[in-house]
């Protein structure tokens, strides 16, 4: 009789699994999804694909010497749906703190330097006409 030993074959660092990256958000009310229920998401950073796909998820209005943000809630439930790939049934379950956490955190992707960028553009040309007399 033979002696057969089995040995385990070492995964490469390139075919083991990698841990989903991206900031989790902690759900006051649990949601169901595919029949089970959990009470955090992960939501992984968007790409340029996901903004080509479903656009901004706010919007700058600017008049006069106001700038206000607006956050448009259905980009963002399909934000949360993409990045924590979810379908858009769970997050239509969602309570609205929950909801406005993810918000934050998506608001937190894109960074407030953007959007201070879009009120300093502004600022910009409203200086550049005063000092030129328009």
């Amino acid at each position: 009789m033979t002696d057969q030993s089995i040995q385990a074959t070492p995964i490469s660092d390139a075919a083991a699994p990698t841990p989903i990256e991206g900031t989790t958000v902690y759900l006051e009310s649990p949601i169901t999804i595919k029949g089970s229920k959990t009470s955090l998401l992960v939501l992984r950073k968007p790409v340029l694909a996901d903004v080509i796909e479903l656009s901004y998820p706010y919007l700058a209005i600017m008049r006069d010497d106001e700038t206000c943000i607006e956050f448009r809630a259905k980009v963002v439930a399909r934000y949360i749906s993409r990045l924590a790939s979810i379908p858009m049934s769970a997050v239509l379950c969602m309570s609205i703190p929950d909801l406005q956490a993810c918000q934050a955190v998506i608001q937190g992707f894109f960074g407030r330097t953007e959007v201070e960028s879009i009120v300093a553009q502004k600022e910009g040309v409203a200086q550049l006409e005063g000092a030129q007399g328009g």
